[in-house]
């Protein structure tokens, strides 16, 4: 069994992604802590597990945390955990096109100490007391979760709890007696462990009572391992079931040619297909992690690595790798199912991922490319020595080779090298690893600069007119703001092409003839902006279209405002006056005017800027909320959940990405603890002092004019 383990934090989670593309099933902890649902990060890397139809488990974690505490009974922790099942049902429900709920009856969970190493399932104890009861297994442990009281006066099972006078079957038979072991242990009463234990087949010597060893008791009694390894094999599907319904979502070509088949079979017999998600540097050696779904690979392989954008090289692997940790183990072959590294091609990868198929086989198609996240966060990154510069860029490319969410550029024409990251948090990560590449090298990073984008807020006031330089074609154009939650569903790849049109149509009320007539997503295939082809009885009009198609793109990667990439426009083409001769439409005519055209349509649209704001996630004690509020607040921070249990609180809220650097540190030095993702974009009004002070500030950084050019300057008039 391979067994990947994935970043804990909130503003890491799109590091799961690359995981869960390799695996079969997955294995969620979930901390219990007492709140009414699961966490954002719980729940996020649920989603995506459904989303590449894995198949998974779930752990309750921290069992001996409110055990041992006494202002928790035994009913609230039950109802703390039963809320945490019911929330991960209510998103598998949600999410997944056919749900499969998980139930504690049914082994599909687990619960214990993950730091003590013990664990146990409904099974486990269900086995012990089937004899007690004289019942079948399966049965006990059905009694031993939900509504199931057992009256000890009539020797019965009931579904009521006489009010309140019987005890819950799970508190009284599962909790109870874990609570008094930890509890002795705590109190290293001796006698009492023994008389404890003995009835669950469990010895404990003098000597581990006088060393209170509560690890090595609960480990012997409840051993995690034993746990979680059955419930994955009993559990969790094999590749050979996990590729047939996976193959639909991971594999881009066709599902009945040679290469589709041979992945749904799993078939070691088949043609290579490999799926490279990762990089790992161990001991200064980068390792290409990837999980083969057919075939066999071995040294002698000659193989075709094959990009996102269908680029291919040909190259011979250097090596073969088993990745255990920090322990490598060469191998010569390795077959589908592995979960293995490569050596040598990591120069081709690209951090989107890499498919690995056999250079003759001309036809394999490659694997669905990950949807990673944009960095929201920029630094410029300098050497405290300018000698070490270049061991500070190839120590940067190395690591941006394993990370697919950092991105690193050196500007050719200001020399500026440029860390592009999705948190602080994530800074921190990247610093550290380049540490253990250059020890001896110091880094001096810059003030954080701020992703912000484009957008409009309202319909063009007039239909724009753009003149080509030769004055011999035209364009009129209009302008009007995507719906939020269209753009949202564009940026997930959640409209489908092959219905577009209709969907578009029953889902935000676009009209059949507009979405059928859509030219173009841009700048890329998941961006929020479209470009509408409106015009009616255009001749030759498709000979331009593949300019014009180029010049939205190119319009909707520069806004016209401060050159920032552009969030939620749709661009309705009206009509079109052309030069018959086509000598006179070229390339050099349409493309700038039709950017030119479209960056004017934005200007008549009271444009604004869009700044991202982040979700986050606070836990602290009633004595610590003071300071939480009253640091969001001088953050523009706005909160809009807080949940209380007991003495903890668990706290919701937004904070601009702009106000977020060093919160993390204030609120942890108050012993707050917090985690940030981004969530949503927020639109700075136009006619603000703070919009027109980024406008500058961002185009005096590009090298740009001070002043954004306004419509007069682009449109043209008849």
């Amino acid at each position: 069994i391979n067994i990947l383990d994935c970043p804990g934090r909130l503003e890491l989670t799109s590091e799961v992604n690359t995981s869960l593309r390799l695996s079969d099933g997955c294995l969620l902890v979930v901390n219990l802590e007492g709140y009414n649902s699961l966490g954002y990060h719980s729940e996020m890397v649920l989603r995506q597990a459904i989303t590449e139809k894995l198949g998974f488990i779930l752990m309750i974690n921290k069992l001996e945390v409110l055990l041992l505490r006494n202002e928790f009974s035994l009913e609230e922790i039950y109802q703390c955990m039963l809320r945490i099942i019911e929330s991960v049902n209510v998103v598998i429900c949600t999410y997944a096109e056919q749900p499969e709920q998980i139930y504690p009856q049914n082994g599909h969970v687990a619960f214990g100490s993950a730091l003590g190493g013990w664990a146990f399932n409904l099974h486990d104890f269900a086995k012990f007391y089937s004899k007690k009861f004289g019942m079948d297994v399966n049965v006990v442990a059905e009694k031993l979760w939900g509504d199931n009281y057992f009256d000890a006066e009539s020797g019965k099972w009931l579904k009521d709890s006489k009010q309140d006078s019987l005890e819950r079957g799970f508190c009284q038979f599962v909790l109870k007696p874990i609570q008094k072991v930890l509890q002795t242990l705590y109190e290293n009463a001796s006698p009492t462990l023994e008389e404890l234990l003995n009835p669950f087949g469990i010895s404990i010597s003098s000597e581990e009572n006088e060393l209170e060893l509560t690890e090595s008791v609960m480990k012997r009694w409840l051993p995690a391992s034993k746990t979680i390894l059955n419930m994955i094999y009993q559990q969790l599907p094999s590749p050979e079931k996990a590729q047939p319904r996976r193959v639909e979502n991971i594999y881009t070509g066709t599902l009945t040619d040679t290469f589709g088949t041979a992945i749904k079979d799993c078939d070691p017999d088949g043609p290579l297909m490999m799926h490279i998600t990762k990089s790992e540097i161990i001991d200064g050696i980068v390792y290409s992690v990837g999980r083969i779904f057919s075939g066999k690979l071995n040294i002698e392989t000659p193989i075709r690595i094959l990009g996102p954008k269908n680029v291919f090289e040909e190259k011979t692997v250097t090596g073969i790798v088993k990745i255990n940790g920090s322990i490598v183990e060469p191998i010569e072959e390795a077959t589908c199912g592995s979960i293995v590294g490569l050596i040598g091609i990591e120069k081709f990868l690209t951090c989107s991922g890499a498919t690995i198929s056999e250079s003759s086989n001309l036809e394999a198609e490659s694997f669905a490319e990950l949807k990673l996240p944009h960095s929201m966060i920029s630094y410029s990154v300098e050497p405290e020595k300018q000698a070490n510069l270049p061991q500070l860029i190839k120590g940067m490319e190395l690591i941006c080779k394993c990370d697919p969410l950092m991105k690193f550029s050196l500007d050719e024409y200001t020399g500026e090298k440029v860390l592009s990251v999705v948190s602080e948090v994530h800074l921190h990560s990247i610093l550290s690893q380049f540490k253990q590449i250059h020890p001896s090298i110091e880094i001096q990073v810059e003030e954080p600069i701020v992703r912000l984008l484009e957008s409009i807020t309202v319909e063009s006031h007039r239909e724009t007119l753009a003149k080509s330089p030769n004055k011999h074609n035209r364009f009129f154009m209009k302008a009007e703001p995507l719906q939020e939650e269209l753009s949202n569903e564009i940026e997930r790849g959640l409209v489908p092409e092959n219905n577009r049109a209709r969907y578009l149509s029953d889902q935000f009320g676009w009209s059949l003839e507009d979405a059928g007539k859509i030219w173009t997503f841009g700048p890329d295939a998941n961006s929020p902006n479209v470009l509408v082809n409106q015009t009616k009885g255009v001749m030759n009009l498709n000979e331009m279209k593949d300019n014009s198609i180029s010049a939205f793109k190119f319009a909707m990667s520069e806004g016209p405002v401060c050159g920032e990439s552009v969030r939620g426009v749709r661009i309705n083409l009206k009509d079109v006056c052309m030069n018959s001769d086509s000598i006179h439409r070229g390339a050099g005519q349409i493309i700038p005017t039709v950017r030119r055209c479209c960056h004017a349509c934005i200007l008549d649209s009271e444009p604004t800027l869009l700044e991202p704001i982040l979700l986050g996630e606070f836990k602290c004690k009633e004595s610590d909320l003071g300071t939480l509020y009253s640091t969001l607040n001088r953050r523009r921070g706005i909160i809009f959940e807080q949940t209380e249990w007991h003495s903890d609180i668990q706290v919701k809220g937004y904070v601009p990405i702009s106000e977020y650097f060093g919160i993390h540190d204030i609120l942890i030095g108050n012993g707050i603890f917090s985690q940030f993702i981004f969530d949503y974009w927020q639109p700075i009004i136009g006619s603000t002092d703070r919009f027109t002070e980024l406008v500058n500030k961002i185009r005096i950084r590009k090298g740009l004019s001070e002043t954004a050019p306004t419509y007069s300057e682009l449109a043209d008039r008849l």
